[in-house]
């Protein structure tokens, strides 16, 4: 038995548009709601959507700012002498952070919620250690370095740390670490043998100084769309350097200000790497995976720009020496194009389907719908999460009648560690019902005219319209990028009905049809117990004899069978 109804196999569409791009150069800065002696460091998204800084002020603190420019502070949970100093966001859905500490207080490395909730971390420190930068490594993990043991460091989501010192040049002094392509960690060492290193999640360190300039001091490193390390080299000669994950290494200079001094460095979503510059004249720049080097200082503070990174928004987010915290556009749209909607009836019992979100192309990369655990989707009732129900449908229960019902989408750009969610327009539940009625039936016929002046008598009253239709909701698994993903769609359709078929040949298209008129649309797949037909009857279905259609495409040869059909 086969029951009519429309599996689509509609396209999943990544959209380049949405919120307008704010154009290249473009700079807001903020400063309401920082700490008096503000001093932000570092800055990265987090998994709110929020940009998070560490500002090691007057008032140490771990400071977040929304893409409208609010700022906000939290400074409970930090140890006494605090100076946080790197962050990043982590696989756990928290930001990571560094603390070097001062002097006579304990070194840590962080960790802050969403809420605002602080945690630090000091057993399993080398003695004497100041930690500097922080990444999110590809093995669930956070890594970080601690230049003054020296070591590389890797803390877990529980807070369990381990340093690696074997492999690290004599004099080693590492500064910035970011994950590779390769699905290792690569640092800038800027000790007595200048260097770029990596280490794998196990902790093997290999360095590379070939290619190098000569008086190379490697300051900050993250990873191209090109599937290259990019890093800067604020030494005597000024530079943007490249390595391959081989460890070949490119060194570009031409496009820097004088005096340049470049320090941080990030990707963008504009598909270029951006860097701040703390040279004589303040500046952030640009350099394309071919090597070319362009500088921006209009609009900038007198405090240099310091630590940056790629939003939400599509800007880049930037910090400066005692504020305030800047954006800066890159011309890139924001990373959500349509909020997801809830598709189905509303009915209790009905299953409802989140789709329809789109989600900008960043670097030539889509972003991914489960890159970390807390990405894929959530169901929310009146707002607020609905336990255990993070998948692409959800059939509403008693309980949900007369509350709201909304679904979120979460997603991450791995290259640019950003991730974004949206949310779609909530939907009343009602309570379940058969369908919308069936139209009145005709009105009866006229009594004959009785004897003058008597009235005729009254027809018959007139036939029952058909019974309200049906929804069906239809669901498959298509993929996208290699990827696994859940599709459905609903339809109103006219009561089941039925058909028997022979046919054994593999087939993406059906059609079923009697005397040229095409009655049903849809598709059909091969099991071990012959052909699933999936169809949407176009009218209404007499019995009787159709033809089934099914063509299937194989590299550049088409198949077509025709097969009869019979309705009962």
């Amino acid at each position: 038995m086969v029951v009519v109804l429309l599996a689509c196999c509609g396209v999943w569409l990544w959209a380049c548009g949405g919120a307008v791009a704010a154009p290249v150069g473009a700079v807001s800065e903020f400063s309401a709601g920082l700490n008096s002696g503000s001093s932000p460091v570092q800055i990265a998204a987090g998994p709110d959507g929020d940009l998070w800084f560490t500002d090691e002020g007057n008032t140490a603190a771990i400071g977040r700012i929304t893409p409208a420019g609010q700022i906000t502070e939290f400074s409970t949970g930090l140890n006494s002498g605090s100076s946080p100093e790197g962050i990043a966001a982590g696989p756990d859905g928290n930001l990571w952070f560094t603390d070097e500490g001062t002097m006579g207080t304990t070194a840590a490395i962080g960790r802050i919620t969403p809420a605002g909730q602080i945690t630090e971390f000091s057993t399993g420190l080398n003695s004497g250690s100041l930690p500097g930068q922080i990444a999110a490594g590809p093995d669930g993990n956070v890594w970080f370095t601690d230049p003054s043991t020296p070591a590389i460091g890797r803390i877990t989501p529980a807070g369990q740390i381990t340093e690696f010192s074997a492999g690290l040049n004599s004099g080693s002094d590492p500064d910035g670490i970011a994950a590779g392509p390769d699905g290792n960690l690569w640092f800038a060492d800027r000790g007595t043998t200048k260097a770029i290193g990596r280490i794998t999640p196990a902790g093997q360190i290999t360095e590379f100084s070939t290619g190098l300039n000569t008086g190379s001091i490697p300051g900050v490193i993250a990873a191209g769309a090109d599937g290259n390390l990019w890093f800067t080299d604020f030494g005597s000669t000024p530079a943007i350097g490249r390595i391959t994950p081989a460890g070949q290494i490119t060194e570009f200079s031409s496009g820097l200000n004088s005096h340049s001094s470049p320090y941080w460095i990030t990707a963008g979503a504009d598909g270029n790497l951006w860097f701040t510059d703390l040279g004589m004249t303040k500046a952030i720049g640009r350099i394309s995976p071919a090597g070319q080097i362009s500088e921006f200082s209009s609009g900038l503070n007198s405090n240099f720009p310091f630590g940056i990174a790629a939003g939400a928004d599509g800007n880049l987010w930037f910090t400066g020496d005692s504020g305030p915290v800047g954006r800066f556009g890159v011309g890139a749209p924001a990373a959500s194009a349509r909020a997801p909607s809830v598709t189905g009836s509303g009915q209790q019992g009905t299953q409802q389907v989140c789709q329809g979100d789109q989600w900008a192309v960043w670097a030539g990369q889509a972003p991914s719908y489960s890159a970390f655990g807390f990405d894929g989707y959530q169901w929310l009732r009146d707002g607020t999460a609905i336990a255990g129900q993070a998948s692409q449908t959800y059939t509403p229960s008693t309980g949900d009648v007369g509350h709201q019902l909304a679904c979120t989408v979460t997603v991450t750009y791995p290259l640019l560690d950003v991730t974004a969610s949206a949310t779609s327009t909530p939907l009343t539940v009602i309570a379940q019902a058969s369908g919308p009625p069936g139209p009145a039936g005709a009105p009866g016929a006229t009594g004959a005219t009785g004897s003058p002046g008597a009235a005729g008598p009254t027809g018959a009253t007139g036939k029952q319209g058909p019974s309200g239709m049906v929804e069906l909701v239809s669901c498959k698994t298509v993929k996208h990028n290699h990827k696994p993903k859940k599709q459905c769609t609903t339809k109103l359709v006219t009561s089941p009905v039925k058909f028997t078929t022979t046919a054994t040949a593999t087939a993406q298209h059906a059609t079923l049809s009697r005397r040229a008129t095409v009655y049903a649309t849809g598709y059909a797949r091969h099991t071990r117990t012959g052909v699933q037909t999936w169809l949407l009857a176009a009218r209404p279905l007499a019995p009787g004899r159709y033809t089934l259609t099914l063509t299937s495409r194989h590299q550049h040869r088409q198949t077509t069978t025709h097969t009869p059909v019979t309705i009962s």
